[in-house]
């Protein structure tokens, strides 16, 4: 959606099906083992620069 705004706007890619994904895992690995330390998960993002950023143009 963001790519079809006039301007086109900056937004942020979270990889939002990985995010799920690895949160299903997580969820799963507690519920089988409750004692189990709470982990940290990195999943990658990227900015998607459009041109809501570009330089202002006189």
């Amino acid at each position: 959606m963001s790519e079809l705004a006039s301007p086109p706007v900056t937004s942020i890619d979270i990889q939002i099906f990985e995010l799920g994904t690895q949160a299903m895992k997580l969820l799963f690995k507690q519920l089988e083992d409750s004692t189990s330390s709470p982990e940290q998960v990195i999943v990658p993002h990227q900015l998607i620069r459009r041109q809501s950023c570009s330089r202002w143009q006189k």
